[in-house]
């Protein structure tokens, strides 16, 4: 069976975000390690924090929306803040396709960058398949920074 062709869309200022605050928010809920909160200062600054602090992206196929993706470029680093891809969609190779689209669009820049919770298995195994480098962890707090070099 052919995967259907993905692709990325920014979210403008024009767009409503409801559906990915409220994706957001009910991640934030489950979000036992803290990460979000650190992100988030609180529920009345998600609507407009992702339009001032980074671009907001859906993952698509024409017919299916897959997820989204939170990223904020600063200087010569783009740091993914948020990435959400709706459980029924997993293991299909969504995900490393819309994260490649992420990192073709700022193909220009030197470094992505990812903070994660080292209790995150499962996710840090996913960024390190697509590349990224072994987590370097905090013991303190447990969050791990991955990276990885844009330099095609």
């Amino acid at each position: 069976m052919d995967l259907p062709t993905i692709h990325i869309h920014r979210i403008t200022d024009e767009e409503p975000i409801n559906e990915f605050v409220e994706v957001l928010m009910q991640e934030q809920a489950q979000d036992h390690t803290g990460l979000l909160r650190y992100l988030l200062i609180q529920e009345s600054d998600f609507r407009a924090l992702p339009h001032y602090f980074g671009k907001v992206y859906v993952i698509r196929s024409d017919v299916l929306k897959i997820g989204y993706l939170w990223a904020h470029p600063f200087q010569k680093i783009v740091r993914i803040y948020f990435f959400h891809q709706d459980p029924s969609h997993r293991s299909k190779g969504f995900g490393i396709t819309g994260l490649s689209l992420l990192e073709k669009e700022y193909e220009e820049l030197k470094i992505i960058q990812v903070i994660l919770h080292q209790s995150k298995k499962r996710t840090i195994g996913f960024f390190e398949r697509c590349g990224y480098n072994q987590p370097d962890c905090d013991e303190g707090t447990g969050f791990c920074r991955m990276a990885k070099d844009l330099g095609w």
